[in-house]
């Protein structure tokens, strides 16, 4: 059986949350750079109601 989110403790759904965001950061990264092969990438901390800055 799957475990659905809103089982998971507050703890961990800020960490599948926080998880997530960092893979659909590579994603996002991978789908750039093959449009945009001059893009430039750099590093960052996620912000805390959203994405990277």
């Amino acid at each position: 059986m799957a475990v659905k989110f809103k089982d998971l403790s507050i703890e961990d759904q800020n960490d599948y949350r926080d998880r997530m965001r960092h893979s659909a950061a590579h994603v996002l990264a991978e789908a750039v750079t093959n449009l945009f092969p001059e893009a430039q990438l750099t590093i960052g901390p996620p912000i805390a109601d959203g994405f990277f800055l």
